[in-house]
């Protein structure tokens, strides 16, 4: 599993984190850190308060499934606590990195140091690295250049549907036409395209029921 780096991009909703699940539910990495932006991780890994116990608890057990969900503080707070959690994957090495909602803590020409070492340096440390964003217009470009596979759900920004056309080499519209559920994928070592789609979570997209109110005869 080691030396993946995998973009999940899509718009809300669409199934990026449907994708990146299914991965974790498959595979059952033995040793996993998630920035759990939004808290949906409950059925991959257990949520840890602290960076500190992070470490300190990966330093322990030779297995590890662990979510940190950063608590409501400024753009600053959070980046800097960002890079404090992907400075312990570099450190701890040999797992499996995903973060969600990479639009919240890098930027088109930025990106936190740390973030950056498991992106550019993470294979020698034997890290895999799963990125997901609903703009892929507004994360570390860095982050695209060391990508094993660039995959998107449908997008809704014409500067997002453009900064992916480019990546993967389709059309436009191509993007813009994806059903819900299903993404384009491109293998950035070898050019090649492909199309698939991911397994709704239950209950998805099920039609809802009409309650059916009985007229009363007068």
């Amino acid at each position: 599993m080691s030396d993946l780096v995998v973009a999940f991009f899509g718009a809300r909703g669409q199934g990026k984190s449907t994708q990146a699940k299914q991965y974790l539910a498959l595979h059952r990495p033995a040793r996993l850190l998630v920035w759990d932006t939004m808290d949906e991780y409950q059925a991959h890994a257990e949520r840890v308060g602290e960076l500190a116990a992070i470490l300190a608890r990966a330093r322990a057990d030779r297995s590890f499934a662990m979510r940190y969900v950063p608590p409501a503080g400024s753009d600053a707070q959070l980046a800097a606590r960002f890079d404090a959690f992907c400075a312990i994957a570099y450190e701890l090495g040999e797992l499996l990195l995903l973060v969600e909602e990479l639009q919240r803590v890098t930027k088109p020409s930025w990106a936190p140091p740390a973030w950056s070492d498991c992106t550019l340096r993470g294979r020698h440390r034997g890290l895999s690295v799963f990125g997901l964003s609903q703009r892929p217009a507004s994360v570390d470009k860095n982050f695209f250049t060391n990508c094993s596979t660039v995959s998107t759900c449908r997008l809704n920004f014409s500067a997002d549907v453009a900064c992916i056309a480019g990546v993967l080499g389709v059309e436009r519209d191509r993007i813009v036409a994806l059903p819900r559920y299903r993404y384009i994928a491109r293998d950035m070592t070898t050019g090649v395209v492909t199309e698939g789609a991911t397994v709704p979570p239950e209950g998805a997209g099920a039609p809802r029921r009409r309650s059916r109110r009985r007229r009363k005869r007068a």
